[in-house]
């Protein structure tokens, strides 16, 4: 399938939707589990690139490749989802040291109870 024709339009139906994403979605999966890592997220990252490939189709110039076109849109929506703060790595904190010191929580409520109670009965 000669891809040319895609310069020229504005508009994409869905038999070239069909045939284009049939023909580069292994690419694109593969170029975004190369960056990612993870399977999940370049499966995410995959239907976002065919996503915004096609509702961006007139950007399309034909300089270059389709599959180059789509690599290039795979590679910055896989940088995007790695910079953004829901694919970051959350660093926990270490287990919280009780504080021997302290009340329990059972007295604690027990005695803000009775403030509670005492208040009331003022």
């Amino acid at each position: 399938m000669n891809d040319d024709y895609l310069r020229h339009i504005t508009k994409i139906d869905h038999s070239m939707i069909s045939d284009i994403t049939k023909k580069y979605w292994n690419d694109v999966w593969n170029y975004a589990f190369l960056i990612t890592k993870d399977q999940n997220h370049s499966s995410d990252i995959t239907q976002d690139v065919f996503v915004k490939a096609f509702k961006s189709i007139g950007s399309y110039r034909g300089e270059g490749s389709v599959k180059s076109w789509l690599l290039a849109i795979t590679r910055n929506t896989a940088y995007s989802y790695l910079r953004s703060a829901f694919f970051r790595k959350v660093i926990l904190f270490p287990i919280v040291h009780l504080n021997a010191n302290g009340a329990s929580a059972e007295k604690e409520f027990f005695e803000k109870n009775l403030i509670n109670e005492v208040w009331a009965a003022v």
